[in-house]
């Protein structure tokens, strides 16, 4: 994971490099776990539904023909989730969008209160709206941002609620919207799965164009006995030295709020093929001991393996874990629960690959793909041009880890050759990028031509 607010991942470098293994792959530069938590103001306020991206689509006018209908109906909606009428004078929308609350507007307990980016668009798609307001400055990205509410006090703009949304799904252009399952999930501040998730009430259809969500009403997905959520998970070092330990993190919170949990777990065992190990548990800890840096932050942290005579971790060791969490009213939950890579119905699980590579040596940028052997051998037996993509770990040489992305061979018969000289398609998951891609294509063959060609196109003005 980088910071929360900028992506500054692999900047303007040209070279690359990469290299798959039977289960693994190799080095990296260490990085530091950077999972800084924005402080909330107060857990009144939060934002509650977000429609980023309308339906796209065509319809017709009479006399003028037909016209594209664009994001003219994004809106978001704020929810009073406290048990005091709040004065909205002084809060303001600033990343993502811009708006200034008007003088005198309140919002009472238990409310919703809708912003429109165009009133006049967003009354004719949703006319039984009323508790709404507009129109705001810019637009929301389509393919997600950071969304930022924030309040003066004593003359400082301070956070009240923050959330970096992913595009994809039903409410990435399809008409739906992204809803908050529960107001206790607005301090996880990023779009953590079972969190959010796209409305699911039909909505209206005109001229083909679907208006689902549900502005200035109860969210459609709204679950009031919510299961736990975890995410932001990390290792670290990215690709550890063998006989080295690890730390292992992640956030966690339930519909009581950002770290409101029982228990968090560690779930891990060796890779093998066949898959035959079970998955051993260990707790995880956020008391600022047993590895942890600071306590009461949100961030859960395990030192594996521990340093309690456990047996040094052999060259070549491919780590397979999760994390499992208990809520306070026995809600459970496991991450990775669901992929977000299109790997399809593939096992998920993280990857840590302990062990050291003396093929790259730091001339080029290096991309390492770690895949379960089980997997590995999938890719290698089944059909060269399949298009589904398998779990992985992508790890850059800059040390940024994308859990779960997707992989398989690329090209068609005249870029495949043999088997150990196949070119990869790598697929990060929604949300995440490398220097603004989030599909790798890497070649084996004629890597150098199609960088000169690149090039010349490039400086070409192509």
């Amino acid at each position: 994971m980088t910071d929360k607010n900028t992506d500054p991942r692999l900047g303007g470098r040209t070279k690359t490099a990469f290299r798959m293994s039977p289960g693994a792959i190799v080095p990296v530069l260490a990085a530091i776990l950077a999972a800084t938590l924005v402080s909330s103001l107060q857990a009144e306020i939060v934002i509650n539904e977000i429609m980023y991206h309308p339906h796209d689509g065509w319809i017709t006018n009479a006399g003028t023909g037909w016209s594209l209908v664009t994001n003219e109906t994004e809106y978001v909606e704020i929810y009073n989730y406290g048990t005091n009428v709040i004065d909205l004078s002084s809060y303001r929308f600033d990343n993502g969008i811009t708006y200034g609350f008007p003088a005198g507007r309140a919002l009472g307990t238990n409310a919703c209160l809708v912003v429109c980016k165009n009133y006049a668009a967003f009354t004719n798609a949703y006319p039984t709206a009323t508790n709404w307001l507009g129109n705001y400055d810019g637009s929301l990205n389509n393919g997600g941002e950071r969304l930022t509410l924030s309040k003066l006090v004593d003359s400082s703009w301070e956070t009240v609620d923050t959330i970096k949304y992913i595009d994809g799904g039903a409410s990435d252009g399809e008409g739906y919207s992204l809803e908050l399952v529960h107001p206790g999930f607005a301090s996880m501040d990023d779009q953590f799965h079972g969190a959010w998730a796209a409305s699911t009430n039909a909505g209206t259809v005109s001229n083909s164009v679907r208006y689902s969500g549900t502005p200035g009403r109860t969210n459609s997905v709204y679950n009031a006995n919510a299961s736990p959520v975890i995410g932001d998970i990390r290792h670290d070092p990215p690709l550890p030295p063998p006989g080295s330990s690890i730390a292992i993190a992640c956030r966690a919170g339930s519909r009581g709020g950002a770290g409101m949990v029982h228990t968090v777990k560690l779930l891990w065992r060796w890779d093998a093929n066949p898959q035959t190990n079970t998955y051993d548990e260990l707790q995880m800890f956020d008391n600022g001991l047993n590895g942890d840096a600071v306590a009461g932050d949100n961030i859960y942290t395990r030192m594996f393996p521990t340093n309690n005579g456990s047996a040094a971790v052999t060259n070549g060791a491919l780590l397979d874990f999760k994390i499992g969490v208990l809520d306070q009213w026995a809600g459970a939950a496991t991450n990775p629960a669901i992929s977000i890579a299109d790997t399809g119905t593939n096992a998920l699980c993280c990857l840590c690959f302990f062990g050291n590579d003396t093929a790259f040596t730091g001339e080029y940028d290096t991309y390492h793909v770690l895949m379960t052997a089980s997997n590995r051998s999938l890719l290698e037996t089944r059909g060269l041009y399949l298009r589904t993509t398998l779990d992985s770990t992508c790890i850059t040489s800059d040390g940024d880890i994308f859990y779960n992305s997707g992989v398989r061979y690329r090209g068609d018969s005249s870029e495949i050759a043999a088997p150990n000289q196949v070119n990869y398609y790598v697929r990060l998951p929604r949300g995440e990028a490398i220097a603004g891609r989030d599909i790798l294509p890497l070649n084996h063959e004629r890597q150098l031509k199609q960088r000169l060609g690149m090039t010349v196109a490039h400086d070409s003005g192509y």
